[in-house]
């Protein structure tokens, strides 16, 4: 079972491509238990089969510590995590091996 969550539409980008009109005017966001609670159901749903769940927006790792939290969990329920980024947080090559080594490790 594979599933996209879009936690937030908060975005620091305007892209006219944009499909679901993100940007850095709009606020709606998930909560971290809503995610999570989320999660919980889709692990429930699937009854042992593989789960695979990709995060998105806007621009997840704009609040980075909801987006460790969601990570973390899904890990620990056994759901393949991914997210989908423009990369803009990645200012240095020190902060994105630093974040995403956060990601990797997660959960674990």
């Amino acid at each position: 079972m594979r599933l996209v969550f879009m936690i937030t539409a908060h975005c620091n980008a305007s892209c006219g491509h944009c499909s679901t009109s993100c940007g850095p005017q709009r606020t709606e966001a998930l909560s971290r238990a809503t995610v999570i609670r989320l999660i919980d159901e889709a692990v429930a749903a699937a009854e042992g089969e593989e789960l695979e769940i990709s995060i998105t927006g806007g621009e997840p790792f704009l609040d980075f510590e909801r987006l460790h939290a969601v990570i973390a969990h899904g890990t620990q329920r056994g759901a393949q995590m991914s997210c989908v980024t423009n990369g803009s947080w990645a200012s240095s090559e020190e902060r994105a091996v630093r974040l995403l080594t956060r990601l990797r490790d997660a959960g674990q």
